[in-house]
């Protein structure tokens, strides 16, 4: 997920770690924050890996040591778009994956963008599925308390209007992906 979206930024032009790490956050939110630890190690992988390279004697001015400054490589623009087409997979990566690639859209195909847009409408259908199904069991369940039932019931409630919402926002943005893929 970190490589796709470093590789999305390097797209619009060069850029130094701090730049990288402060745009990452602004996508994932405040409560997804991205440990420096976690990124510089990322770089030099992707640097080592050929997707991104250091600008020859380009330095940002930070404090301290100079700010090393990254372009993407042709194979690193290959990779974007082979990350980009690679299908989600159910996880706890899934819904920050999917804002990655939303953030990228500019730079695929209306297409792309629509096949994304009903992989992850997949995804919600599936985790709406598990909730409903979810909510039968502890309806049923006679091992929990009719007290605490209510309750739990509203959490199982709340997620689905969650789902719902998420489902409703997709089917706009594929409506308008639609539209705008046949003018």
């Amino acid at each position: 997920m970190y490589e796709l979206f470093i590789l999305g930024e390097l797209k619009q032009k060069p850029m130094h770690g701090y730049l990288l790490h402060s745009n990452i956050s602004a996508v994932l939110g405040p409560l997804r924050p991205i440990s420096w630890g976690t990124l510089y190690p990322v770089l030099r992988r992707m640097e080592d890996d050929g997707f991104i390279r250091q600008i020859p004697g380009e330095t940002g001015t930070g404090q301290g040591r100079p700010r090393k400054v990254y372009e993407l490589t042709p194979s690193g623009s290959s990779e974007f778009e082979r990350l980009m087409q690679k299908p989600f997979e159910h996880n706890n990566d899934t819904e920050d994956l999917f804002r990655v690639k939303l953030s990228k859209f500019q730079y695929v195909s209306k297409e792309l963008q629509r096949d994304i847009l009903l992989q992850y409408k997949i995804f919600l259908e599936m985790l709406l599925s598990g909730v409903e199904e979810l909510t039968e069991r502890i309806r049923k369940n006679p091992n929990i308390d009719e007290g605490e039932r209510p309750n739990i019931l509203t959490v199982s409630d709340y997620d689905m209007n969650v789902m719902q919402a998420k489902l409703t926002w997709v089917d706009k943005r594929l409506a308008s992906v639609e539209a705008e893929k046949n003018k």
